[in-house]
């Protein structure tokens, strides 16, 4: 679970999601209110994560499985990774640029 620079608390599972679903890049730390950016090394995990809910699409490219298989899948993955984000997000008082 991420820990926030500032304050070092520890962010729960269920504050990790609620403040990664937002379009601001920006985080504000639930316990002393300070801004707080997701690394740059999380971010690029988190990407694959992403890409990982992709993989039956390619599998089904490549095999003929019944898209409603191919559809539970997808939706599988999709599930798995928002388990698995809050454990891979980092934090950092500071805006890293991605490349």
């Amino acid at each position: 679970m991420p820990i926030c620079s500032h304050c070092e608390t520890r962010w729960t599972w269920k504050q990790t999601i609620k403040k990664t679903f937002t379009l601001s890049n920006k985080l504000e730390c639930p316990s002393c209110g300070k801004i707080q950016y997701i690394s740059k090394k999380s971010r690029k995990r988190i990407s694959l994560l992403n890409l990982v809910i992709l993989l039956p699409l390619l599998l089904n490219a490549v095999t003929s499985i019944e898209p409603l298989f191919n559809i539970a899948l997808i939706f599988i993955f999709f599930m798995l990774s928002m388990v698995f984000m809050p454990f891979l997000t980092e934090l950092s008082s500071e805006e890293e640029p991605l490349w």
